[in-house]
């Protein structure tokens, strides 16, 4: 029972890593999205605003990074914008919006709105943001939160608001029928921008599937509709780039199950070691390795760190 427990407990931490990297995955797709259509997402997102420049920011990196920053004109003054991307819960994203705001704002001198757009359905953090002392309120910081999830998917196809439909398969009120539609319309706005359009697909094929918020049955049709276009978003070197991850993480995934099941004292080893290679014909090579090795000693040989 205790060894069952153990690979559980073990299986436990490389899902959660796992989830760390789709999360960075999805995290740097709505960047490049909102990269591609800037001006018009930008004044999808905040209403009122019109976009300016792109700030390339760096805050006391590694410790600190932002995702999007852009000088926008809001209410006639000029601010900075600050757009965070969150695939999943994280306890700490008060203080972080909070470093990121003060941290802008010391360095150019501008009003800053800070907005944590949440890409699926999860805990999200709650604003205002409080810091509590000895004797009382030290800090109230006020930040936006846009749970994509919560949006009318209607709306924005009724409205023609193109720069947001490749993020329809998050919000609620979508269905097959409404994403042939937009899908249709957007073969026709990016028809002379393959690249674009084809990016744009991909981006759809890449939320639906992380989607939880969708009956099943709904689902499968809406995946039907987008292999429609197969053919469009198939080579995307966004889906390419997906489909290389996932296999790299599902061999990760059954290297430590693997160790696990036989050695489970040296499955912390296994999920160190995984974690350090990054090429898929290394880690399958690996697996086979572990998979026919003798015993412990040949595992914890194979498991040792790599020499610099």
């Amino acid at each position: 029972m205790a060894k069952s427990k153990k690979v559980e407990e073990q299986q436990i931490v490389v899902e959660d890593e796992e989830q760390q990297g789709q999360s960075q995955t999805y995290d740097a797709s709505m960047k490049e999205l909102v990269d591609r259509q800037v001006k018009d997402i930008v004044a999808a997102l905040l209403p009122g605003a019109s976009y300016e420049d792109t700030l390339n920011v760096e805050i006391a990196r590694p410790l600190m990074r932002t995702d999007k920053v852009y000088i926008i004109v809001y209410r006639g003054k000029k601010h900075i914008l600050h757009l965070e991307f969150e695939s999943g819960k994280n306890k700490r994203m008060g203080a972080r919006m909070l470093a990121y705001n003060a941290a802008l704002h010391l360095k150019y001198n501008l009003p800053v709105i800070s907005i944590v757009v949440y890409l699926f359905k999860t805990s999200m953090a709650i604003s205002p943001f409080v810091l509590e002392g000895g004797d009382g309120t030290i800090t109230t910081f006020h930040f936006r939160i846009l749970p994509l999830f919560l949006l009318n998917a209607r709306h924005y196809v009724s409205e023609h608001i193109t720069c947001m439909y490749p993020l329809l398969p998050t919000m609620q009120g979508i269905t097959h029928e409404l994403l042939l539609t937009a899908m249709k319309e957007m073969e026709q706005v990016y028809k002379d921008d393959n690249d674009t359009l084809s990016d744009f697909f991909a981006y759809m094929v890449i939320l639906l599937e992380r989607v939880e918020t969708i009956a099943p049955l709904e689902k499968a049709r809406m995946k039907e509709v987008l292999n429609m276009y197969g053919t469009w978003w198939d080579e995307s070197p966004l889906i390419q780039h997906e489909r290389a991850i996932s296999k790299v993480e599902t061999l990760r995934n059954s290297i430590v199950k693997v160790v696990g099941v036989r050695f489970p004292h040296l499955a912390d080893l296994a999920r160190k070691k995984v974690t350090q290679i990054s090429d898929f014909d290394k880690l399958d090579e690996l697996l086979v390795q572990i998979s026919t090795s003798p015993d412990e000693a040949s595992v914890r040989s194979l498991l040792a760190p790599t020499a610099a």
